[in-house]
């Protein structure tokens, strides 16, 4: 007997013949895009919807929101160990990750700086990698497991990593978000997020990269 997934967007229906890679380990899995109602279903627990933040805009394949204010709150409070992967576009100090004090920009989450992907963790930054300039979507990954912090990104080749030895955040958590957190107003695009609670390895993150790069292609988006 096999699972499949059925995802509906604003225009049409695609059915996945599989379920993602290590969805039994994921907490969150989002497709944005199409409408409000079809961008916060979790697609790993079907019980906790995202709430919304501020006024997300919704295209085919993707939702655009600005940083400081509009995202999506996943009620999902996950510690280390976790990894973190989004598919996004533009440039944004704060793209997703679990805010603290957001008014103080003290948060641990992912960065797209237009030229670098980067790890923050209890407000600095703890790991950094070389990505692309240009505007189109590409998947981004953070993992941390108590003891290393790594930020990954992948070229439409190969996973691209940089790591740093990082011991545990002593800070409470808070909700996984995407955006409505930095106090920026910097808007980018975001087709997918996932959050889990504990560190995949290198080689889990790519297969979950090959079956959204290919899923999204499905629903208009093309991933670096």
């Amino acid at each position: 007997m096999s699972l499949s997934l059925k995802i509906s967007d604003a225009t049409f229906t695609k059915y996945v013949s599989s379920l993602p890679p290590y969805i039994t380990l994921a907490k969150a899995f989002y497709l944005f895009g199409g409408s409000q109602a079809e961008s916060v279903k979790n697609y790993a627990n079907s019980a906790l919807p995202a709430t919304v933040l501020g006024t997300p805009t919704y295209s085919t394949g993707y939702a655009s929101v600005t940083a400081s204010t509009d995202g999506f709150d996943s009620g999902v409070y996950n510690t280390s160990p976790f990894t973190h992967i989004v598919i996004v576009a533009d440039s944004s100090n704060g793209v997703c990750g679990n805010w603290y004090n957001p008014s103080a920009n003290n948060a641990n989450l992912i960065q797209n700086t237009g030229t670098t992907a980067r790890l923050a963790l209890d407000s600095n930054i703890r790991a950094t990698v070389t990505a692309p300039t240009s505007s189109g979507f590409k998947m981004l990954a953070a993992t941390h497991d108590n003891t290393t912090a790594s930020i990954h990104y992948h070229n439409g080749t190969s996973l691209v990593t940089n790591s740093a030895a990082y011991g545990a955040s002593t800070k409470s958590p808070t909700a996984f978000r995407v955006g409505a957190g930095f106090a920026d107003a910097q808007v980018f695009r975001v087709a997918a997020a996932m959050t889990f609670q504990t560190a995949l390895t290198g080689a889990q993150i790519t297969e979950i990269y090959t079956y959204l790069k290919a899923l999204l292609s499905t629903r208009g988006i093309t991933v670096l």
